[in-house]
């Protein structure tokens, strides 16, 4: 059984708002998603960059808003939990860059440089995807 394994760049935690005290605000962080093929092989997916939170029941929209490194923010708007991803007790607003790239039976050196290359190329998208304001809407 081949066992996914999602790999986590830059910091994680929430946040209160200083704007709005019924908003989380979470980071944006950068992912690669990797998993084993067998005898010592893998399969990455190229990165992406995703800010998650703990999900709450009887939601019906999330009001979203983008804060960047320097502190502006982007419009607010809402998505549905069904437009959102969600593993397990989280859910993740996901922006993926780029076109999206898989990578099959590579081994653990060449899994590992794909790691640090997209650690590296995607650094400077988080000062554009810094920070998600996000508000529950019940």
């Amino acid at each position: 059984m081949a066992a996914a394994l999602l790999i986590l760049f830059t910091g994680c935690g929430v946040t209160d708002s200083n704007d709005d005290p019924e908003a989380l605000v979470v980071p944006f962080e950068i992912r690669v998603s990797t998993q084993s093929m067998g005898d010592g092989l893998y399969m990455v997916t190229g990165g992406v960059i995703a800010a998650s939170w703990e999900r709450e029941e009887d939601v019906e929209s999330y009001t979203l808003v983008i804060v960047e490194a320097d502190g502006s923010k982007s419009d607010p708007f809402t998505r549905a939990p069904h437009q959102l991803e969600t593993m397990q007790d989280r859910i993740s607003y996901v922006v993926v860059v780029g076109g999206p790239k898989v990578y099959l039976w590579v081994n653990e050196q060449r899994k590992d440089e794909l790691i640090q290359h997209y650690q590296q190329e995607y650094a400077h998208h988080l000062n554009r995807w810094n920070k998600l304001e996000v508000r529950e809407n019940r």
